[in-house]
């Protein structure tokens, strides 16, 4: 079927374009309208036409943004969180494309904005604009690659939504040049000052913002919220000692604005400020004794101190204003447990647990907390279980998004671990060897290996033990970044690792030192030795040459498939291969798990392709809300 257009006369495309424009909040006046023909249904139809504004925008602060209508999927900062109860129509698949030319004012020059790219299994944007010769020209790209976004991917949208509404307000700043330029005068009244400084913050115009800020508060120092702005200015320029002293001059001048506690106790805990961190934190509950963030960062702070009876004082009294948080409760029993409390903190694991049935993570976190506190065992495997069946729920309705995938993929490392510290901790060691080797082949992390080794000691699997505690101890020392966040081990934790692993051996471990073998070669260190039993290789038969992503979906009978995502085009036909090649991965006895991984391949056309798998990365919430186990 063809879908046929009615002709419209000529006479009336100014007054149906310009009716167009007053909907999509364009207020100008349109003229010289021209149309490529209705007839030709095998082309694209195509409008152009003039677009006359005076006052643009916000052209009293000489800010402007490109004249183009909004894709229609944008999320404001700000906009209330809902959750999805059925999937969303995004409507037909194809592309969109808006085109914007702007002749920039004589005597005004303006700094070109970031460019943005933004893509999805459902969704992909790209918005660019270029400055030159005083025209501004913005291209923006929308491309519909689905229908309907899946429930399992609202939260994605959700970002995407918010990256292209800031996009789309990115307002361009324009700045006076030269003599009789004709600039705006600057203002003088401080809630013009402030207007106008705040306009700038959010127009990321950093450094006009402070100049205004500046001004303001030689004028008026106690004036609210002016050093509050004059922080995240600083700190939008990566200078964070001087926005905390600006926001402890907002405490003062608003102490019972909790912004700027907030503010402060992010960007110390950024900084690695533990102490100064804790103390904001302190402030900002003082200010809001309701603030649930505030009593559990300090909770946290506190337990990290070993001051369990003030952690659990903050957490009790934070719990009757919030008696169904979850999170407060976990927290309450896991310091209970600390402090030797067992009983109470049991009672209180379970009502987190219980409270959120449905929560993989909660469970998991629960069976974990109960597995290494070696305390009311059955409970730990019940909520470990539960949480593996959950996950595996979660796993079927992330088919359609691999981002969603990877998350699943994270989360089975942290449950398969559990499950197989809880078997151990209640002595059926075979089965608690086949959770914590798959778990460790899927994750690489220090904590899990240590886990196996404790678990092959247990089984006197001497050579296998040592090999799995020199692989935790290379990976802890590898340098990582903060942000891949998941399980990890504090340095009395790894010291504990090198004391298992002298007692087992009778000699210290060595992560650098190598020997001559019989044949000649070079023994490996744990380090190489551990990369290369991961390493992915394919024949390159085609002289291949280069690097490319894919990402990779295994589950226990077969790799279901092998997509390339991104890199040198040359690599795509690597596909197939990967399709039918081995990866380092188990799985436990009767899993239903579905592993989706990104796989990186390295090609150089005179010897084979190798793969690396990546491992997987934490975008859920972590294990433990206190300190690092």
């Amino acid at each position: 079927m063809r879908l046929a257009f009615r002709q419209v006369a000529e006479s009336k495309w100014n007054e149906l374009v310009q009716q167009i424009s007053y909907r999509l909040n364009f207020g100008g006046d349109v003229s010289d309208v021209k149309t490529t023909s209705l007839e030709d249904l095998d082309k694209p139809f195509e409008i152009s036409y003039n677009y006359e504004r005076k006052n643009y925008g916000g052209w009293e602060d000489r800010q402007i943004v490109a004249p183009l209508p909004p894709m229609g999927f944008e999320v404001p900062g700000g906009a209330p969180e809902k959750k999805l109860v059925e999937p969303m129509s995004l409507g037909a698949v194809g592309k969109t494309i808006y085109h914007a030319r702007v002749e920039l004012p004589s005597g005004y020059e303006a700094t070109t904005p970031s460019s943005c790219h933004e893509s999805h299994s459902f969704i992909e944007y790209t918005g660019e604009t270029h400055i030159e010769n005083g025209v501004m020209s913005t291209d923006r790209v929308l491309t519909i690659k689905k229908p309907k976004v899946a429930l399992t991917e609202w939260d994605e949208f959700r970002k995407f939504g918010k990256a292209l509404s800031d996009d789309e307000f990115n307002y361009v700043h324009l700045t006076a040049i030269g003599a009789g330029a004709g600039s705006a005068p600057e203002p003088t009244n401080p809630d013009e000052m402030f207007r106008q400084a705040t306009s700038a913050l959010e127009g990321r115009d950093l450094k006009r913002a402070e100049e205004l800020l500046d001004k303001l508060l030689v004028k008026q120092p106690d004036y609210k919220g002016a050093h509050l702005g004059l922080a995240y200015a600083m700190a939008g320029q990566n200078r964070m000692p001087e926005a905390l002293v600006e926001l402890e001059k907002e405490e003062k001048v608003s102490p019972t604005d909790t912004r700027a506690y907030l503010a402060a106790a992010r960007m110390a805990t950024f900084q690695g400020k533990k102490d100064y961190a804790a103390e904001q934190w302190r402030r900002l509950l003082k200010a809001d004794p309701k603030n649930r963030t505030a009593a559990e960062s300090v909770a946290a702070y506190l337990v990290e101190q070993q001051k369990y009876p003030d952690a659990i004082e903050v957490l009790e009294a934070s719990a009757k204003n919030a008696p169904d948080s979850s999170s407060l409760q976990f927290q309450l029993g896991e310091t209970y447990i600390k402090a030797g409390q067992t009983e109470k903190g049991i009672a209180h694991l379970h009502e987190a647990a219980d409270a959120h049935s449905t929560d993989a993570m909660m469970l998991n976190n629960v069976a974990y907390t109960l597995a290494e506190a070696k305390t009311d065992l059955s409970g730990a495997q019940k909520y470990g279980e539960a949480s593996l069946s959950e996950l595996d729920d979660e796993a079927r309705g992330a088919e359609s998004s691999n981002s969603a995938g990877m998350r699943v993929t994270y989360d089975y490392g942290l449950v398969w671990d559990t499950l197989g510290w809880v078997y151990f901790q209640q002595g059926d060691n075979a089965r608690a060897e086949q959770y914590a080797r798959a778990a460790w082949q899927l994750q690489e992390e220090e904590l899990v290996g240590d886990h196996l080794g404790q678990i092959y000691e247990k089984e006197g699997k001497t050579q296998q033990a040592a090999r799995a505690y020199e692989s935790a101890l290379a990976v802890a020392s590898m340098p990582s970044s903060p942000a891949l966040g998941g399980p990890s081990v504090t340095r009395k934790q790894e010291q504990e690792i090198q004391n298992r692993y002298k007692r087992l051996t009778g000699k210290d471990p060595s992560l650098t030192e190598t020997h001559r073998l019989p044949n000649g070669e070079w023994s490996l260190t744990p380090a190489e030795r551990l990369r290369r039993s991961r390493e992915i290789k394919l024949n390159n038969h085609g002289k291949l040459d280069g690097k490319a992503e894919f990402i990779v979906s295994i589950n226990p009978q077969e790799v279901e498939s092998a997509d390339f995502d991104a890199g040198d085009e040359e690599l795509r036909s690597l596909e197939s291969k990967l399709e039918k090649a081995h990866y380092p991965y188990e799985f436990p006895p009767d899993s239903d798990a579905t592993l989706v991984v990104r796989i990186l391949m390295r090609c150089h056309s005179d010897s084979d392709c190798i793969g690396t798998p990546m491992p997987p990365t934490q975008v859920t919430t972590p294990r433990s809300f206190t300190t690092p186990q």
